[in-house]
C-alpha cells in the first residue's frame, strides 16, 4: 500500500506490499494513522464467512515516516475500517451482535451503542462512523432477507 500527495509526488510505501490484496484504506480522524484490510482465502469463498480478512494499521510520525504495519487483534464477527472519534479504535461487531470499539493497540473491545443490536439477518452496509464529539455512532444497514 502506498500514499502520495493529492497534487502528486513520489508514492511512499506504507506496508511491505507482501500481502496479495491490500485494499480499502481508511484514515484516522487526526490523519496520523491509516488502516486497511487484507482479505484471506475465506474472502473469496462463495459464502464469505466471518473473519474473512485481517485489518492492519500504520502511523505516520512528525517526519512523515511510517511505522511497520500492525495487525489489529479482534475476535468478534467483523471489524470495519470505521474509526472512533479519538482515532484509537476501530468499530466492529462482536459475537453477541453488538457494536464494539476495538483498540488498535490491543486490549479488550468496549461496547458502543448499547441499544444497537445487529441481528443475523441484518449486516452493516458501508463503514460505521462516530461523530466528531464521539457521542453518536452512524451506520446504515441492509436486510438480507
Amino acid at each position: 500500500m502506498f500514499v502520495t500527495g493529492i497534487d502528486g509526488g513520489t508514492p511512499t510505501p506504507v506496508s511491505t506490499g507482501t500481502g496479495p490484496d491490500e485494499r480499502n484504506a481508511s484514515w484516522s480522524p487526526d490523519g496520523r494513522r491509516v488502516a486497511w484490510i487484507m482479505p484471506t482465502s475465506a474472502y473469496y469463498a462463495p459464502t464469505q464467512p466471518v473473519r474473512q480478512y485481517r485489518v492492519h494499521w500504520s502511523a505516520r510520525d512528525a517526519q512523515g515516516r511510517w511505522s511497520a504495519p500492525t495487525k489489529v487483534p479482534f475476535n468478534g464477527r467483523i471489524l470495519t475500517l470505521g474509526w472512533t472519534a479519538d482515532g484509537a479504535s476501530l468499530i466492529g461487531i462482536d459475537s453477541a451482535w453488538h457494536f464494539v470499539a476495538q483498540p488498535i493497540a490491543g486490549g479488550p473491545a468496549r461496547r458502543v451503542g448499547d441499544d444497537a443490536i445487529i441481528d443475523s439477518t441484518m449486516l452493516p452496509s458501508g463503514i460505521p462512523a462516530t461523530s466528531s464529539d464521539g457521542r453518536t455512532l452512524y451506520f446504515c444497514s441492509v436486510c438480507n432477507t
